[in-house]
Parts: structure tokens; sequence; C-alpha cells
């Protein structure tokens, strides 16, 4: 491991990181290092986009969880261009 993730100062920094070229998604990112703690969301939660690689056990784990209280989305590969779609997911 390298030495600078031993540190929990370090892994936080690292897992709370995200390029300025990102900085449009305004993407909350919660970490406690106390485990399975419940904190409060800094924010209201509108919407979920899964991502490309996101199993379908993934998705009805969240869907169980958060029910029709916020908008779905996923996130596809491009058929026209080098990069990915957002599309929405009916509820």
């Amino acid at each position: 491991m390298p030495l600078e993730l031993e540190d929990k100062k370090s892994v936080a920094k690292v897992l709370t990181t995200k390029a300025a070229a990102w900085r449009y998604e305004a993407e909350w990112r919660l970490l406690t290092m106390e485990g399975n703690k419940k904190v409060a969301f800094p924010g209201s939660l509108t919407g979920v986009i899964f991502g490309v690689k996101s199993t379908d056990e993934n998705r009805k784990e969240v869907t169980d969880i958060l029910g029709s209280s916020v908008a779905y989305s996923e996130a596809v590969l491009s058929d026209s261009k080098y990069g990915i779609e957002i599309r929405t997911i009916r509820n």
C-alpha cells in the first residue's frame, strides 16, 4: 500500500477530490470512518444516474430504497460519438 494511503486524512482527500472539469455535476460525496452509521445528507436528493457498468442488482437495491422519490437516469455508451449519454428511466 502506498505510504500516503496509510493516513486517514490522505484517504479522505483521495476519495473526496474531484477534478475541476467535473464541477458542473454538483456531486456530493459522503464519507464516514465509523461504518454502518446513518448520517444526515447535506442536501435534497433529486435524482440518481446509474453508471454504464451498474448491474440490475445494484439498480434494484437503490430503487427499492428510494422508491419513486427521485428521478432515475442511466449512462449509456453513445452510438454516434466517443462518450456517454444520459437517458431517463421511466419509473
